[in-house]
């Protein structure tokens, strides 16, 4: 049986057993674990928009100087610049929603595990999870030293029933060998005896255990699921917490309907459909030598 000063928890343990209550409170180190990966995670993200962005001013930029010394005149020249105009434009936004996704995710996030998530004095261990540790050691104590009382008792049974049935088997081939001694048969008889007697007060001891346990069985279990619904109570905040800020983060990073980002695609396509050929072709006549 597990004890449970374990560090970690066993797997297949009941949450009723000594220890099984290790896995819900895990869940408090793995809650301030998953702030920290979800920082990380929006980090990678603000570095792609960040990379993007930069990229998109300089491939505007580029193209804008090359577009400059081309060939390239009158309103389709502007056509294309807008091309790279609303690229430029676009990078700022991209900046924006890295910054956004700095102050609204990264920093609400490190906000809030910092106020629900303390390190102890020598930083090995969560404040929170060793409260409820203690909490469940608490609720449990007075059960597990009845459950372990039970456990010792039934092994004692079980050995003498085991060691009784041996005797009486060796008794029984006494029985018919005319090397062994009326004795030696005597003497194996008074130890089955004597274990009969020992087994039956171990059982008697088996069983008062086992009725003591069973009676405090009601008074463990309310016990445990108090401690139980706080923990639950303590996921059930990080869960709608967690929901929030993804919220958030789907908000920063749904652009469809940003006013920003609709203005610069309306701009865009309308220089380009004030792109017109005849009037291109009659300021390059003007402007051709005769």
């Amino acid at each position: 049986m597990a004890d449970d000063d374990d560090g970690e928890p066993i797997e297949g343990l009941s949450f009723w057993e000594p220890g099984g209550y290790k896995k819900t409170t895990k869940r408090i180190t793995d809650g301030n674990q998953l702030c920290t990966e979800i920082v990380d995670m929006v980090q990678e993200r603000c570095e792609i928009e960040a990379a993007y962005a930069s990229k998109l001013k300089s491939w505007s930029k580029r193209w804008i100087a090359q577009i400059d010394k081309g060939p390239e005149y009158g309103s389709m020249e502007s056509a294309w610049k807008a091309v790279l105009t609303a690229a430029d434009r676009e990078a700022d936004v991209h900046l924006r929603v890295k910054e956004n996704l700095v102050s609204t995710i990264q920093n609400e996030m490190r906000r809030w595990q910092k106020e629900n998530f303390h390190k102890g004095m020598m930083a090995l261990h969560l404040k929170e999870k060793k409260e409820m540790d203690e909490e469940f050691r608490k609720a449990q104590k007075p059960w597990k030293k009845r459950f372990l009382a039970v456990e010792k008792s039934k092994k004692e049974y079980h050995d003498l029933c085991q060691k009784e049935q041996s005797v009486v088997q060796r008794s029984k081939m006494y029985q018919n060998d005319t090397g062994i001694s009326e004795d030696q048969k005597a003497k194996t008889l008074d130890e089955i005896a004597k274990l009969n007697t020992q087994r039956q007060s171990a059982r008697g001891n088996y069983e008062d255990a086992l009725r003591d346990l069973n009676s405090y069985n009601a008074r463990y279990m309310e016990d445990m699921k108090e401690v139980y619904a706080r923990c639950q109570e303590m996921e059930h905040k990080r869960l709608d917490f967690f929901k929030d800020r993804l919220k958030a983060m789907h908000q920063n990073l749904d652009l469809s309907n940003d006013v920003v980002v609709k203005q610069i695609a309306a701009d865009f396509l309308n220089t380009v459909e004030q792109a017109n050929a005849k009037s291109d072709l009659k300021y390059w006549d003007a402007q051709r030598s005769h």
